[in-house]
């Protein structure tokens, strides 16, 4: 990250959202901040007893301010309390805390604690074939914290698949289905998302050619073209699209090349 001096915004920062979970709360600035400001003796949070919560604080995006510099900064940090909260709401205090211009902001944001949904349940790969329909069924953990929710289905190359929803409401087992369609043979990614979440993870794509069907297979007896000599009857067999003529229990191409 490198600051453009003439575009730096002098304006007071602002705390662009505040989330409470039972085990953490995410926290994001609307501009770069100073990580010196980003401790626990600036930002404190305070349970629904107006108790003062213990804790440490971890950088999310933490970056040097230039290449080989002392200066850090983040906009993104994670309380971490010492006990999971057993209040439903918590209010997070920030006294003083300093943008990357040096401007400082005061602020005290509420959040109601909910459950946070941790992991998904999703196959590394999906294989399809051209022309093929395709459903798979995938999952979000725990299923008490995702029920309800949607997931984001996002396909990058929809040249190759498509999917018959761009989302799917998570059902009470934590289950999404996903319903696939390949287009043309190939290699990519969907990602998958829980709305209003940063949760995230990938699946691999596969799209295979559409099986070649195998040609009927046909029999035909051949006369003897010379009836005075006794030869015997040829069969003519259709096979694959090729034509061979079985004789003597061998069999011949058409031009009279044995291959069998």
């Amino acid at each position: 990250m490198e600051v453009n001096i003439p575009l730096v915004r002098s304006t007071e920062p602002e705390v662009k959202s505040v989330k409470a979970y039972a085990d953490n709360i995410l926290i994001n600035f609307d501009r770069y901040m100073m990580v010196e400001d980003l401790t626990t003796a600036k930002i404190q949070v305070f349970d629904a007893n107006d108790n003062l919560v213990p804790g440490t604080i971890e950088m999310l995006d933490r970056e040097e301010r230039f290449k080989g510099d002392t200066i850090y900064y983040a906009s993104k940090v994670k309380f971490l309390p010492t006990n999971e909260f057993t209040t439903g709401t918590v209010n997070v205090h920030f006294n003083q805390c300093r943008s990357y211009a040096g401007i400082p902001m005061n602020d005290v944001q509420g959040a109601g604690v909910s459950a946070e949904v941790k992991n998904f349940i999703v196959p590394d790969t999906v294989f399809l074939t051209v022309g093929e329909d395709k459903q798979e069924t995938v999952y979000a953990a725990p299923a008490y914290a995702a029920v309800g929710k949607n997931m984001l289905f996002d396909v990058r190359q929809t040249d190759l698949y498509t999917v018959t929803a761009p989302s799917a409401v998570i059902a009470s087992n934590g289950a999404a289905t996903i319903t696939f369609h390949g287009k043309m043979p190939g290699t990519t990614e969907m990602r998958l998302a829980i709305e209003g979440s940063e949760l995230e993870t990938y699946m691999l794509i596969v799209v295979k050619p559409a099986p070649v069907p195998l040609q009927p297979t046909s029999v035909e007896v051949v006369p003897a073209t010379d009836n005075t000599q006794a030869k015997p009857a040829a069969v003519k067999l259709f096979e694959n699209g090729t034509i061979y003529l079985i004789l003597d229990d061998h069999r011949y191409t058409t031009t009279g090349v044995m291959v069998k």
